[in-house]
């Protein structure tokens, strides 16, 4: 019966060593997959981070080159404000000029006959001065346009303008 014992507990023991290690090995692979669930789990927090952060990125990149282009923009305006004041400050010198023409017109029309008057004076004194130079037909045309002339400018029915070209057509 030793014998029978001794089979009896090597038989025991084998069966509860199986017992034991088929429920370590249930507790095991509990375990690992328990660790696997974790590691999906952090990969999958890992993945919804990442993409929160290119979310981010594509955002803060987007709010950049917007704020790029509108610097661009921003810079064109101020050049193209800067052309506009120098082009007001010179259509605003030249009103000044024009305004100061339209103050000295009167004093221009004024002085245009007294002008005129001595430039058909000095044609006449150089028409009769050429009388010995010249041959008679050609001494009484001039004589002739020049009595025109003083007649054209001694009519106040004309402007300034119209009795100056109409004498300059005449000489």
């Amino acid at each position: 019966m030793k014998r029978c014992t001794t089979n009896a507990r090597r038989y025991t023991t084998a069966v509860l060593s199986t017992v034991v290690l088929a429920a370590s090995g249930s507790v095991f692979a509990q375990n690992v997959d328990d660790v696997l669930e974790a590691s999906d789990q952090r990969l999958e927090l890992a993945r919804q981070s990442q993409e929160r952060v290119n979310n981010v990125v594509e955002g803060t990149r987007s709010a950049e080159d917007q704020y790029r282009a509108i610097n661009k923009e921003i810079d064109g305006l101020r050049v193209y404000n800067r052309l506009m004041v120098a082009q007001t400050n010179g259509q605003e010198a030249v009103l000044d000029d024009i305004s100061l023409s339209l103050e000295q017109v009167d004093m221009i029309n004024r002085q245009i006959f007294p002008l005129m008057e001595r430039m058909i004076d000095g044609l006449e004194q150089s028409i009769e001065l050429d009388v010995p130079f010249m041959m008679s037909f050609s001494v009484t045309t001039r004589s002739r346009r020049s009595s025109i002339m003083n007649g054209t400018s001694s009519s106040m029915d004309c402007s300034s303008p119209s009795i100056i070209r109409s004498i300059s057509g005449k000489i």
